[in-house]
């Protein structure tokens, strides 16, 4: 069958599936061929470099006013940069308690206090909130991967 014989006779699509419709005629028989497919989203991708101002989603370079810098072996990044860049709009500051919600769970934690698992500690540097990297990603089940060559952490999002 190529290209020229084969036409989409109709198309319908719904999320998260579709299904096309393709048909052929051969001598006075026409043949319809259905096909189930999925549509997968592509992952968000974003990477942020330790020491530089710039980072990416996706494609699309950005810039926050400070770099994130490793502290006790965690990569701390600005909480406001990683939350936004995430989805999130509902950051809450009181009294150096921070809750925001990601993916309809919500995250808390507080300024100094050591978070559970070993995995930092949220801190203000240059007048803005640091929280360790892969602590928020593992809360809503992303995955992050260090680049040590490029000094660079990159999270995947499905």
């Amino acid at each position: 069958m190529t290209n020229k014989t084969m036409k989409t006779a109709s198309a319908k699509t719904t999320a998260p599936t579709a299904q096309s419709y393709f048909s052929r005629k051969i001598g006075n028989t026409t043949y319809v061929i259905m096909a189930d497919w999925f549509y997968t989203p592509a992952p968000t991708v974003m990477r942020f470099a330790i020491d530089s101002v710039l980072y990416y989603v996706n494609d699309e370079r950005r810039t926050m006013e400070v770099a994130p810098y490793i502290a006790d072996g965690r990569t701390m990044v600005p909480l406001r940069i990683i939350v936004e860049a995430l989805g999130s709009t509902d950051l809450e500051f009181e009294s150096g308690s921070i809750t925001f919600s990601l993916d309809g769970q919500t995250i808390a934690m507080t300024i100094s206090q050591p978070l559970p698992d070993n995995m930092g500690t949220p801190a203000i540097v240059a007048g803005r909130t640091f929280v360790p990297l892969r602590f928020i990603i593992e809360q809503i089940g992303a995955t992050v991967r260090w680049d040590g060559n490029a000094r660079a952490a990159y999270i995947y999002i499905d």
